[in-house]
């Protein structure tokens, strides 16, 4: 899994389904961890807490904010991997995968105010079509890094 990542810091000139495979697993690494921890964090919570039942308003508002989420991450990630580099399209796949993950950490709080679980189910679902959509942008990402190749440096390089 790694190895994929590294082939891909290392080479100057990566293919196109190289760059697409290291991409993607990073962004997979990132989306799984903010679910990971977000699930870890609803368990300790279950032990802890027991949910009270709550107007629907709020777990309405976070359905709102995750779907506001959208555009913002989407704009976020284009504008980083606009350089066309290799530490651009990186600096997007990590971004999109922690900030598309976030429905999965309103899904808890949803739990956790006790609000109805259509709502928690909302929000997990619009979470897989979150990672779904990532998935694709990443390998846009990829394209954009195999372009250029890897250019470390944004200053012109001088003749010798």
């Amino acid at each position: 899994m790694f190895a994929t990542l590294q082939s891909f810091l290392t080479n100057d000139a990566p293919k196109r389904a190289q760059a697409a495979a290291a991409l993607r697993t990073l962004f997979v690494l990132a989306f799984a961890g903010q679910a990971g921890l977000a699930l870890v964090a609803w368990g300790a919570l279950l032990v802890f807490f027991r949910p009270d039942a709550a107007s629907a308003l709020t777990a309405q508002m976070l359905l709102g904010l995750a779907g506001l989420g959208l555009p913002v991450t989407l704009a976020l990630g284009t504008f980083s991997a606009r350089s066309g580099e290799q530490a651009g399209a990186l600096r997007a796949a990590l971004l999109q995968g922690i900030l598309l993950a976030v429905p999965v950490w309103f899904a808890v709080f949803c739990w956790l105010i006790g609000s109805p679980a259509v709502y928690a189910l909302a929000l997990l679902g619009l979470a897989a079509l979150y990672y779904a959509l990532g998935w694709l942008l990443v390998g846009r990402y990829a394209a954009q890094a195999t372009l250029t190749g890897k250019q470390t440096d944004s200053s012109p390089q001088k003749p010798q």
